[in-house]
């Protein structure tokens, strides 16, 4: 079994491959920043999923609830209502390309069965991504541009990927 996991949002789509026995086979980014339409980055983002169609046999996906991001007063409406949409069409998009229906995972529940549950008092992304690096050292994490020594922001959507997928993997465990 291999489970492709995805953190998706209207700039950058974390992914990550892994094997039923949660060995990573592959993580990345899909960068949509320099797209602005939503039909366009729709576009992009189903070529790139054809891309890793023809390299892996897929046979779970995993994609990270949108509705469980949003804290009070973060993000306008008009935000939220584009990440919803595009995460849907992100769902269909995978349906289409690789006939098989995302399993939609609340990121709390996620973390705790990818065995990355943050603890109490902690920064969540800054502790996910820790936490994934000390499970997966073989990831190629992106570096900043100018400043090489400092890791960049598409590196919390690689770790959510991996998280989603992990929790994937287990959830199918847990099923039989």
């Amino acid at each position: 079994m291999i489970c492709l996991g995805l953190d998706v949002s209207t700039r950058i789509v974390g992914y990550s491959i892994l094997s039923e026995d949660k060995v990573l086979i592959r993580a990345g980014f899909i960068d949509l920043s320099k797209i602005e339409d939503l039909s366009d980055k729709t576009t992009y983002l189903k070529d790139k999923l054809l891309e890793i169609k023809e390299e892996y046999e897929i046979d779970n996906i995993g994609i990270e609830d949108c509705l469980t991001k949003f804290a009070g007063g973060r993000s306008s409406i008009k935000t939220i209502g584009k990440l919803i949409a595009f995460n849907y069409l992100t769902r269909y998009i995978c349906h289409v390309v690789f006939d098989i229906k995302p399993v939609v995972l609340n990121v709390i529940r996620a973390r705790t069965l990818a065995d990355c549950k943050v603890p109490r008092g902690e920064n969540s992304k800054e502790y996910i991504v820790s936490r994934v690096m000390g499970l997966y050292e073989n990831i190629d994490w992106p570096r900043m541009k100018k400043d090489k020594t400092r890791f960049s922001k598409e590196c919390e959507d690689i770790a959510d990927s991996v998280v989603i997928s992990r929790a994937l993997i287990q959830e199918c465990i847990d099923n039989g």
